[in-house]
């Protein structure tokens, strides 16, 4: 179950959410894992559905990547036999619990273990995630793992209104994505 809700009753309190983002990336996604998936961090189900809808009917993939996985919302989504890959050991335990037919892999996302296997590569709001001079790096690294004819889906959002609440956390969270 989720919730758009910044501070959900099974979700972290603010002192738990200023520690993680207090905390090294990686270390912040471990402490964050247990109880993502009922924070507006997580993809909205309604986005993953849309998105499934569309590789399967458009992209038909034998094999696909979700690129910093995190819970492994996408993984449900994803065919059998499917990888994750996130950074965070935290996010990978909590990924396990929810993509049970899908391998996992810790690594980076600039540096992936892979070459040219994937039919596709998915990755969900993890731009924020990635300083702008690595953009280049992260797509080079996408490619590679990618078959010939090979796609890949990322899906960001949009900044929200300036007069709106989400806009001051979304500023404070890649401010400090940024920092770390």
């Amino acid at each position: 179950a989720q919730a758009a809700l910044m501070f959900h009753p099974d979700g972290p309190t603010f002192w738990e959410l200023a520690r993680q983002g207090l905390s090294s990336t990686t270390r912040g996604y471990d402490l964050l894992a247990p109880k993502c998936d009922v924070t507006p961090f997580r993809t909205p189900d309604g986005i993953l559905k849309i998105s499934a809808d569309y590789v399967y009917e458009s992209l038909k993939p034998r094999l696909a990547l979700d690129l910093c996985c995190g819970t492994g919302a996408m993984l449900e989504w994803l065919p059998s036999g499917s990888v994750g890959l996130d950074v965070s050991r935290g996010m990978l335990t909590a990924a396990r619990r929810n993509a049970q037919d899908q391998s996992l892999v810790r690594a980076s996302a600039l540096q992936l273990p892979f070459l040219a296997v994937f039919d596709l590569v998915t990755c969900f709001s993890a731009l924020g995630h990635f300083v702008p001079s690595e953009h280049a790096q992260l797509v080079a690294a996408v490619r590679s793992c990618l078959r010939p004819g090979g796609h890949f889906l990322f899906i960001t959002g949009s900044m929200p209104s300036a007069a709106s609440p989400g806009y001051w956390v979304a500023r404070g969270f890649n401010a400090a994505m940024h920092v770390r």
